[in-house]
C-alpha cells in the first residue's frame, strides 16, 4: 500500500505549488488524498503487525515496499532501473527471506 501511495505522490507532485494555497489545493485533490489514505492504511497494518511480532522482524518485512516502488517506477512511470538498483532489490528480497526464516 505504501508503494502505491508513493506512486500517487510522484505522479501528482509536479502540480505541487510554491505557496500555501497551492500546496493545500494539491493536498486536497482526490488523487493525493487517495495516496495519503494508502499511506495511512499501510501505517495501520504496520502497527497491527507490531502487536504480534518484534520490530526486528516486522520492519524489514515492510521494507518490501522498496521492491514494489522499483517495479512501479519502471512499469508505471517509465523510470530506468540500473543494474545496481536491481541488485539492491535482490539484496532486499534476500534479507526479507532470511528474516522470515528466523520467525
Amino acid at each position: 500500500m505504501a508503494a502505491f501511495g508513493q506512486f500517487v505522490f510522484k505522479k501528482y507532485v509536479k502540480d505541487f505549488g510554491r505557496n500555501v494555497s497551492e500546496i493545500l489545493r494539491v493536498l486536497t485533490e482526490k488523487h493525493m488524498l487517495g495516496g495519503i489514505l494508502l499511506y495511512a492504511l499501510s501505517l495501520g497494518l504496520y502497527l497491527y503487525a507490531l502487536r504480534g511480532a518484534g520490530i526486528s522482524f516486522v520492519y524489514p518485512i515492510f521494507a518490501s515496499s522498496f521492491i514494489f516502488v522499483a517495479l512501479i517506477s519502471k512499469y508505471a512511470l517509465g523510470e530506468r532501473l540500473r543494474i545496481t538498483r536491481i541488485a539492491g532489490v535482490f539484496l532486499i528480497v534476500s534479507g526479507i527471506i532470511m528474516i522470515a526464516a528466523t520467525y
